[in-house]
C-alpha cells in the first residue's frame, strides 16, 4: 500500500502500466482577531491512476502578525514559518537575552511586558549579544554544546555591568530602581544614587 502511494505522489506508472497523475494545490486565508491576524495555509496533494485516486490535505497556521512583528524587531525573519516554528525561533532568539537578564537582576520578572520587550529588543541589537551564553537563534542547546559553546556559563562581572548599563538607558528610572542586582550590588547602588539625586 505504501509503495503504491509513493508511486501515486511521485508520478510513476503503476504496475499495470497506467499513467499516474498528481498535483498539488495551496490555499491561503486570513482571520482577523483583536491585536493580531492569523494566517492559515492548506496544501492538498491529489493523485489518480489505475482506477484509484488519493487526496491528502494538510492545514497549518502560519506565523501570526504579532510573531512576525516581534521577530522583525529582534532582527529576524519569519515570513514562511508556521506558528509553531516561529514560536521556537523566538524562544531561541531570547534564550541568551533572558538568561543574561536573569543573571544580572534577581527580580527581572517584575517588569511590565512592554518594558521587558523594549529591553529584550535592545539586547538583541547589542553588538555583544552573539557572545552571550546560549546565543544561536537557529541552534538547539545540544547543537551549541556540540560546537563547544557552554550555554549555561555564568556571566562575568563586566558582562553584568554592561547589561546593567544598557538597562538604565532603556528603562524608566522608577522601573530600573526597582530592580535588584545579582552580583554587582555596589555598582547598581551607585547608579541608583545618581538617578535618585538627579530627579
Amino acid at each position: 500500500m505504501f509503495s503504491f502511494l509513493r508511486k501515486l505522489f511521485s508520478g510513476h506508472k503503476s504496475a499495470r502500466g497506467h499513467d499516474i497523475h498528481s498535483g498539488t494545490t495551496t490555499r491561503t486565508w486570513t482571520k482577523e482577531e483583536p491585536e493580531r491576524v492569523r494566517t492559515y495555509q492548506q496544501t492538498i496533494h491529489e493523485s489518480s491512476g489505475g482506477g484509484c485516486s488519493v487526496s491528502v490535505s494538510l492545514t497549518q497556521e502560519l506565523a501570526t502578525s504579532r510573531q512576525l512583528e516581534f521577530l522583525r524587531r529582534l532582527g529576524l525573519s519569519g515570513e514562511t514559518l508556521t506558528k509553531e516554528d516561529a514560536s521556537h525561533l523566538i524562544d531561541r532568539a531570547l534564550r541568551p537575552i533572558d538568561g543574561a537578564l536573569a543573571k544580572t537582576f534577581q527580580n527581572i520578572q517584575i517588569l511590565p511586558k512592554e518594558h521587558l520587550r523594549a529591553l529584550q529588543i535592545a539586547l538583541a541589537h547589542w553588538d555583544y549579544c552573539p557572545k552571550l551564553p546560549g546565543y544561536g537563534p537557529y541552534d538547539s542547546v545540544g547543537n551549541l554544546i556540540h560546537r563547544g559553546h557552554d550555554p549555561y556559563r555564568p556571566l562575568t562581572k563586566n558582562e553584568r555591568i554592561a547589561v546593567t548599563d544598557l538597562a538604565v538607558r532603556i528603562l524608566p528610572p522608577d522601573l530600573f530602581l526597582s530592580l535588584q542586582s545579582n552580583g554587582i550590588k555596589k555598582y547598581k547602588v551607585k547608579i541608583d544614587e545618581k538617578l535618585t539625586t538627579s530627579r
